[in-house]
């Protein structure tokens, strides 16, 4: 099988309508286990628990009839988020639950779907299952309800020190019947600290490590372990000669630890605990002139979204993966033949 690659960002969506029968058969209520919503229930006040019971008859059954009579002006703050619903199912309780509690909810290891996550951590590349499922199913059915591209997005990050110092895309395909999903990030220095440049971009790349939404291509390792030559362990940045030749060296440099260099940069490599593949690569942009970037991209195959036991999708969430320190391939030995690029 031929793997591929994806992108998201969150948009407006209906919320399923539930299907016809007992409440005591289902499974799930809005993509929701039943359990969780039961663990969820005993650890809210009244108010809140009648809030969560008035969504409709399946999550009453699950919530119980006496939570409606305890906080009536909760029906209407919650009718009101459904109907500026902007939401997957899955995130909607999570929205719901913010209100509540203040806090991210935590799910759990032992549950399906992805738990809440921050804006920040949603930039890295997470994503949910019943995303999937649905921009999946409106794509087989032709139809525009949950198009691939509300998942697309461009957003710049300033994480201190001035001028925008991460640039980061998502786009989306669908390639071969699969999400894939292509994920770029540009390290672009400052102004700031164009005086003192390697001490700068030392302190820049240090975010790759310690800012989750930028630092790990994948679940199971960070930029970091893939290239320690760029990446100091410790900033501001050795002045060696490998990192001089990165930011101030031209791109086509014929010094010897530029020969070193090409061996890591421009070369597609890829985890062996999910499909993800990622490369590193140095460039200069037009504006402003000659300006050096890294370019960090990662490529990730989310499957057909029809099943939760797919190979592919468990690849990403497999808890049991994420002690391992995982090998790198190259793609040409990529044994199922490397991830589509676009």
């Amino acid at each position: 099988m031929e793997r591929g690659f994806a992108s998201f960002e969150i948009g407006y969506c209906s919320i399923p309508h539930t299907t016809p029968g007992s409440p005591r058969e289902r499974v799930t209520i809005h993509d929701l286990p039943v359990e969780l919503l039961r663990l969820i229930a005993d650890h809210l006040d009244g108010g809140s628990r009648a809030s969560l019971a008035l969504v409709d008859k399946h999550m009453l059954k699950v919530f119980g009839t006496g939570a409606v009579n305890r906080d009536q002006v909760s029906r209407l703050q919650l009718l009101q988020i459904f109907d500026r619903c902007n939401m997957y199912p899955d995130m909607i309780l999570c929205s719901m639950w913010s209100k509540i509690d203040g806090e991210p909810l935590d799910w759990g290891s032992d549950v399906e779907l992805k738990p809440c996550e921050s804006v920040v951590e949603w930039a890295s590349g997470f994503i949910s299952f019943s995303m999937v499922t649905a921009i999946m199913q409106s794509h087989r059915r032709a139809d525009s309800r949950f198009p691939r591209s509300l998942l697309d997005s461009h957003k710049i990050y300033d994480l201190g020190g001035g001028d925008p110092t991460y640039t980061f895309q998502r786009t989306t395909r669908v390639v071969h019947g699969r999400l894939m999903m292509k994920l770029t990030i540009w390290v672009l220095p400052s102004k700031n600290i164009s005086e003192d440049l390697l001490k700068g971009v030392g302190s820049l790349l240090h975010g790759l490590q310690i800012h989750r939404e930028v630092a790990n291509p994948c679940a199971h390792i960070s930029w970091s372990q893939l290239y320690p030559f760029t990446i100091p362990s410790n900033y501001p940045a050795p002045k060696n000669d490998i990192f001089k030749c990165i930011w101030e060296h031209p791109l086509d440099c014929d010094k010897r630890q530029c020969g070193e260099l090409r061996t890591n940069l421009n070369v597609v490599r890829g985890c062996t605990a999910c499909y993800t593949d990622f490369n590193l690569i140095k460039c200069d942009m037009i504006q402003p002139k000659n300006q050096r970037v890294l370019q960090f991209t990662t490529w990730k195959d989310f499957g057909e979204g029809r099943t939760h036991a797919d190979h592919l999708w468990q690849s990403h969430i497999n808890p049991n993966c994420r002690s391992l320190y995982p090998q790198v391939y190259l793609s040409s030995s990529y044994p199922v033949g490397g991830i589509s690029r676009f």
